[in-house]
């Protein structure tokens, strides 16, 4: 993630140069076979002119690119037409879908921008030789929330004597990630070619870029696109194989479980079809609005492999609502051993029951009997629906490792069970669903990065540290290292990552002399990072996770994803991170993924030897977004508290210097944070909790226990007003008191009907527990407060950054200039927005910030700058086609220099000149910039 954050985009410079426009014709009568040769085609407008990269347009290049849109109700056309003088050096080898590295052939790359979220964008590579990839991309290209495997769309080639050219339909639906409600009329979107017949590799683009085909703040504009009807929205996410048995030709049978949104509800019909299927699959379904899984039995599959399963959805009618090719791996074992006690990792630890050890074994084979051998002794277990159950006495073994072993019809598997001791470091590990660390249970309260390094930390102010020396969160100190194999032997995932298969022994060695069970600097080792934004394999990781918990029994290892249930097996804590990535578009407020997101994840995943944590988004996108903004109070409060109802015990929210950006989440995070600490007798034990009727799912709720109290958890992480009524037969008639709030609910019969606000969070204990602490009222006003004084400061810059042009002195950065945009002119005193990104000698010499106002001139009399180690810094504005430097007088404090000039001045530019600091010491950091009349 921290590497996804300082990717420097050019694209967001927001330059945005004359861009071309065209209009989207209308398509009729269209054969997809690569010609362009119907009259729809030649009625069409077209985009040519394409230039040379890095040149913003100023050179355009031979031979000629030209590019046409056509689109109908249901689908966009595009047409590609690429002269060749020198076809007989054409390179077009690759054909199909799905090829993993399309720029090796002569190619085109098609970019869309369909949504009001406008920094999430589509991306598709088309080859001379018919092959095609596809990516879809959120904030600015940083990140990759959806695999975007193989979407419904058509490609087909042709060449002719002096040119090649393509034709692709594109469904609306194979949009999926826009859902209708995003949709635009007008989209922006870009064409660029990689042409290798020439004999050298070039790369020209309609749009004019400087650095990269991915600079969307600068793509063209296609007008008049149709707009996307709701049954575009119905998506065929995901689809998970479980298998049932083999037969005698090694054939696979099975469950498909398949996930999709519906629109609407009604009656439709599924199809599935694999070269691996022995049989298709068609069957007709009943779905409900919102999100479905469903389950399609008796496949059977002829081989054991990842497999290609096309899945089409239609209606009564036949019309294909969604189509998708998703990946579902066939994997067949005969016999699992699964384990409740021990409960986790095959491990007794220090203060476990020791004396039993008990569970089930999964037999997939038609035997009435299994041979369990537990140490030296022989148990016989009947096979009654697939499986076997055993509880076993095996306090003779009084501690000793053993072997478990069951058997079967020639088949066996096999489990070590150890009993662990006391080691010299921190002790970590998991018990009926909670965080055990050095033996007492724990709510984990930290950020996944909190920043705090030597020389203070990455993107944390001196002026905040000063503030701030330690992070108000108890488990700061339990920090991470990293086991990302990529931190190994650079290369790795896609070398071997991303197939299923074992590491090398190379990696193993490297990581084995990493492994460090005595360690007290660490409680997680951090396995990878977003792996399902890479298409890793969950397989190969599995085997990474099994060597170091063989080795190091004591760390728990960790992975944040978007795809939890995928890789849930591969470590001991998931952490969903579903961003839901805040725009403000024309006064109205969008988010890119639901709330409830992480809700929803985490409901699927209830494993008492895993721990579910929960990493939301405490940044702003403006960093890549021109729309980006921050998620709020409410938006925060019903992400985490409603994922607490899911068994979530901890919170690792990203980034720590994104919350302290924002005046909002400054304060957002500390009240969350406190009522946890506050409430964590009953949040450390999330199997403590009273069974309770909830007659609402859309609302989370759930009763927690301990030492005779109570506490109830009610969350509404929807956009809309909802109620319920709660039974819970344990609070009788208990009246129950509002945490943080004024009020009492009353239960009667041990019933009581809530009407929950949108992203309403309602905290009750069964006596008062909240003594001392702020209020939920007082939180509101404090962060009314908060932004009244971010904006009421006089800066007449104050939020117009987007109206600012920046530019710098040469030299790497932690930021980029869409970020100074935000960072410099919102109000926030002592968060950095321009700091070299290496010191001493390395950083470079002179230091400098340029601001230009296109847009409008500032008149002002006085200036105030923000920052660190700002000494000696010089003021100047451009005037009559030169630099000056004003007459003023100044005082300088230690995070603060103030200008008076003493009459108003204007200007279209102004430079500020720093003094670097000689030698290894901390540099030039600066916060905000402002201005006053």
């Amino acid at each position: 993630m921290k590497k996804s954050m300082i990717l420097a985009l050019s694209a967001a410079s927001c330059l945005l140069l004359s861009a071309a426009e065209l209009q989207v014709g209308t398509a009729r009568d269209l054969k997809i076979d690569g010609k362009l040769d119907e009259p729809a085609w030649a009625a069409a407008e077209t985009g040519t002119n394409f230039s040379s990269l890095f040149s913003l347009g100023g050179k355009t290049v031979t031979p000629n690119t030209k590019i046409k849109y056509l689109a109908d109700k249901e689908n966009l056309y595009v047409g590609i037409h690429c002269d060749e003088p020198n076809m007989k050096n054409l390179r077009a080898t690759m054909q199909g879908k799905n090829n993993p590295s399309p720029w090796r052939d002569d190619s085109v790359e098609l970019f869309f921008l369909p949504s009001v979220i406008q920094d999430t964008y589509y991306q598709f590579v088309i080859t001379a030789g018919g092959g095609s990839w596809q990516q879809y991309y959120a904030e600015g290209g940083n990140i990759k929330p959806d695999s975007y495997f193989s979407p419904d769309y058509t490609v087909k080639i042709h060449r002719g004597e002096n040119f090649w050219s393509a034709e692709m339909q594109i469904p609306f639906s194979a949009f999926y990630t826009t859902p209708a409600k995003n949709w635009r009329r007008q989209w922006t979107a870009n064409v660029t070619r990689n042409r290798l017949a020439g004999g050298k590799f070039e790369m020209s683009t309609w749009s004019k870029q400087m650095n990269s085909f991915h600079e969307f703040g600068r793509y063209n504009t296609l007008k008049n696109l149709p707009p996307k009807g709701t049954d575009s929205d119905f998506t065929i996410n995901s689809a998970v194989f479980e298998p049932k048995s083999q037969d005698s030709h090694q054939r696979t049978s099975g469950t498909v479980w398949v996930d999709l949104a519906a629109p609407t509800g009604g009656t439709f019909t599924l199809t599935g079809e694999s070269k691996n299927l022995i049989r298709a699959f068609s069957q007709k379904i009943q779905l409900k609005p919102g999100k479905n899984r469903l389950a399609f039995a008796d496949n059977l599959f002829a081989k054991n492999q990842r497999t290609n399963l096309q899945l089409t959805l239609t209606n009564p009618k036949g019309k294909i609502l969604s189509r998708r090719i998703c990946q579902v791996r066939v994997a067949y074992s005969p016999l699992e051993i699964h384990l409740t006690s021990p409960g986790y990792a095959n491990n007794f630890y220090p203060g476990q029951d020791a004396s039993r050890v008990k569970g089930w074994i999964d037999v997939r084979l038609q035997a009435e009997q299994i041979k369990l051998t537990c140490g030296k002794k022989i148990h016989l277990l009947p096979v009654k629906n697939g499986k076997a159950e055993f509880d076993l006495d095996i306090s003779v073994m009084k501690g000793e490792d053993f072997t478990l072993t069951a058997e079967t019809m020639g088949k066996q598997c096999s489990v070590k069970i150890r009993h662990i001791r006391k080691s010299g470091g921190l002790m970590g590990w998991i018990e009926n669903g909670s965080l055990i660390v050095n033996g007492e249970p724990v709510f984990f309260l930290s950020f996944y990065d909190m920043g705090f390094g030597p020389l203070g930390g990455w993107k944390l102010s001196r002026a905040w540290l000063e503030k701030n020396p330690y992070p108000p969160f108890p488990h700061h100190n339990y920090p991470r290292k990293t086991m990302d194999p990529n931190s190994f032997i650079r290369g790795i995932e896609g070398k071997e990552g991303i197939y299923d298969v074992k590491p090398s022994q190379e990696l193993l060695d490297k990581i084995a002399k990493r492994i460090d069970p005595e360690s007290k600097e660490f409680l997680f080792y951090y396995l990878n990072d977003e792996p399902d934004c890479r298409g890793v394999s969950p397989v190969w990781l599995r085997h990474i996770y099994e060597f170091i918990k063989e080795r190091d029994p004591y760390h728990l290892v960790m992975i944040i994803d978007r795809n939890p249930e995928k890789y849930v097996d591969c470590c001991d804590v998931i952490n969903p991170h579903f961003y839901i990535g805040p725009s403000v578009v024309d006064g109205k407020r969008f988010l890119s993924r639901p709330v409830a997101s992480s809700r929803d994840h985490l409901r699927r995943i209830q494993r008492p030897d895993k721990l579910l944590m929960i990493t939301p988004q405490t940044y702003s996108t403006a960093h890549c977004n021109l729309y980006g903004t921050y998620p709020n109070f409410d938006e925060t409060r019903a992400t985490l508290w409603s994922s607490v109802c899911e068994n979530c015990v901890g919170f690792t929210p990203y980034i720590y210097y994104g919350h302290a950006s924002d005046p909002e989440m400054r304060l957002t995070i500390p009240f969350i944070y406190n009522s946890a600490d506050r409430l964590k007798d009953f949040l450390r034990h999330p199997t403590n909790s009273e069974k309770i009727s909830n007659s609402n799912p859309l609302i989370s709720a759930k009763l927690f226990r301990n030492d005779g109290k109570y506490l109830m958890v009610l969350a509404n992480a929807c956009p809309d007003r909802l109620n319920t009524t709660i039974e819970a037969a344990t609070l009788g008639n208990r009246k129950l008191y509002r945490f943080r709030e004024d009020g009492c609910v009353q239960f009667s019969g041990g019933k009581a009907v809530f009407d929950l606000a949108p992203y309403q969070v309602m905290l009750l204990t069964s006596e008062p527990m909240d003594k001392g602490m702020s209020s939920l009222t007082q939180v509101r006003k404090d962060i009314a407060d908060a932004l009244a004084a971010a904006s009421s400061r006089g800066n007449i810059l104050y939020h117009r950054g987007r109206e600012i042009e920046i530019s710098r002195s040469p030299g790497r950065y932690y930021d980029n200039m869409m970020q100074d945009q935000e960072t410099f002119f919102d109000g926030i005193l002592d968060m950095i927005g321009y700091q070299p990104y290496k010191v001493g000698s390395s950083t470079p010499t002179p230091l400098w910030i340029e601001m230009a106002f296109p847009k409008f001139v500032p008149r002002f009399s006085k200036a105030k700058i923000h920052g660190h180690a700002l000494r000696g810094m010089t003021f100047k504005i451009w005037k009559y086609g030169k630099w000056i430097t004003p007459e003023c007088s100044r005082k300088e404090s230690k995070y603060l220099t103030e200008l008076d000039f003493g009459k108003t001045l204007s200007t279209v530019k102004i430079r500020l000149e720093f003094v670097p600091v000689k030698g290894n010491k901390p540099n030039v950091e600066m916060y905000e910039f402002e201005l006053f009349e």
